[in-house]
Parts: structure tokens; sequence; C-alpha cells
């Protein structure tokens, strides 16, 4: 399912979703399946639109290069991306950079 529709689609019965950006940000991934999943849907979006900017990258197609990035800003370098992939621009870093920022300030809700 896509990104955008992972708070809507758990109360409609899905059981899981798939994102590569959640690599990058584990315990916020986590937490967003468990809110969703026991229908704590104000958080969960509360959760969700600060992840969103970051789940986007999704469907650039600069995607893994993103990934790479995002990966290496969180501690985890995953080295450069052969070719034919292409490095960042600089705008591309600044927005990788900016989201993960954003998906990583929020405070995460408690479970309840």
């Amino acid at each position: 399912m896509g990104a955008g529709l992972v708070v809507a689609a758990f109360p409609a019965a899905a059981s899981g979703w798939i994102a590569g950006m959640a690599s990058v940000t584990p315990r916020e991934s986590v937490q967003l399946y468990e809110l969703a999943t026991s229908r704590q849907l104000d958080e969960a979006a509360r959760l969700y639109r600060n992840l969103l900017p970051l789940l986007r990258f999704d469907a650039e197609p600069y995607l893994v290069q993103a990934m790479k990035y995002a990966c290496e800003l969180a501690g985890h370098p995953l080295g450069t991306t052969r070719p034919p992939r292409l490095p960042l621009e600089e705008a591309e870093r600044r927005a990788v950079e900016e989201s993960l920022v954003r998906a990583r300030a929020s405070e995460a809700p408690v479970l309840t």
C-alpha cells in the first residue's frame, strides 16, 4: 500500500505495510503501525504527518540514493550507489536532511 494510505488502511483490516524509508526510522514506523492497528488514529495521524515527507521518497526516481543518504545520516552508512544512478543533487540532499529531522523530531506518542 502506498504511504498515503497507511493510517486509513489498518482500521479497514490491512495487516501490514511496506516502506523503504521505514528502515531509516524503525522506531517511529513501528509506533505508527501500533497506533494505527490499535485505532489510536489521531495519534497515528500526528506521527504520520511528520513521517510523510520522508516516506514520499519511495515515489521518487532517486529513492535508492535518498535512502542510502538517510541511512548515513542516521548513523548507518551504506556507501554510494553504483552507476547508472547519479549522486544526489544538493537540493535533494537538503530535502532528505529536512525530512529526516522532521521525522525524528516528532515526539513519539505514548501508546495506551
